[in-house]
C-alpha cells in the first residue's frame, strides 16, 4: 500500500528548501548560486589555461630556427581552433554565467552560436586530419615526399571551410 505524504513538510529541506521556493517563485528561470560559481570558476581556469596554453605552443613554434614540417604546420593549425574554441565556446559561456542572461540583439546570438560550433567542428577535423597525414606517412612514405606542404595546406584548408560550412 502507497501513502500520499505530500501534505506533510520535508522536515529534511528545513528552511533552504522554504528560501529557494520564494526565490523560484519570483524568478521563473531559477539559478543555483553556488553552482554558478562553480561553474564560473571552472570555466575562468579553463579559458585561462587555453589561452595561455595555446599562446606558448605558438610562441615557441615560431621561435623555432629549423625548418617548419607539416606536422608543425598541423599543430600551429590546431592551437589556432583551440584558440577559437577558447575565445568563442568557453568565454562567451563564461560571460552567459556571470550575467545569467544573453543581452544582445538575435543576429549577435547566432554569430556566437555558430563560431561556437566552428571552433569545435575546427579543432575535431584538425586533428582528424592531422592522424590522417601521420598514417599517410608511415604507410605511404614515397607519397610523402611528392609535394607534402601542398597537401598539408589543402588539407587544412580543408578543415577551416568544411568547420565553416557544417557548423
Amino acid at each position: 500500500m502507497h501513502e500520499n505524504h505530500s501534505s506533510f513538510p520535508n522536515p529534511t529541506m528545513g528552511n533552504a528548501s522554504k528560501q529557494t521556493t520564494a526565490n523560484n517563485d519570483t524568478d521563473p528561470f531559477g539559478r543555483n548560486e553556488d553552482v554558478a560559481k562553480m561553474e564560473i570558476t571552472v570555466l575562468s581556469v579553463t579559458f585561462l589555461v587555453a589561452v595561455i596554453g595555446n599562446l606558448c605552443v605558438l610562441l615557441a613554434m615560431h621561435n623555432t630556427k629549423k625548418k617548419s614540417s607539416r606536422m608543425h604546420l598541423f599543430i600551429k593549425h590546431l592551437s589556432l581552433a583551440d584558440l577559437v574554441v577558447a575565445f568563442f565556446q568557453v568565454l562567451p559561456q563564461l560571460c552567459w554565467e556571470i550575467t545569467f542572461r544573453f543581452y544582445g540583439p538575435d543576429f549577435l546570438c547566432r554569430i556566437v552560436k555558430h563560431l561556437q560550433v566552428l571552433g569545435m567542428f575546427a579543432s575535431t577535423y584538425m586533428m582528424v586530419m592531422m592522424t590522417l597525414d601521420r598514417y599517410i606517412a608511415i604507410c605511404h612514405p614515397l607519397k610523402t615526399l611528392q609535394q607534402p606542404t601542398k597537401r598539408a595546406y589543402i588539407m587544412i584548408g580543408s578543415t577551416w571551410l568544411c568547420s565553416l560550412l557544417l557548423s
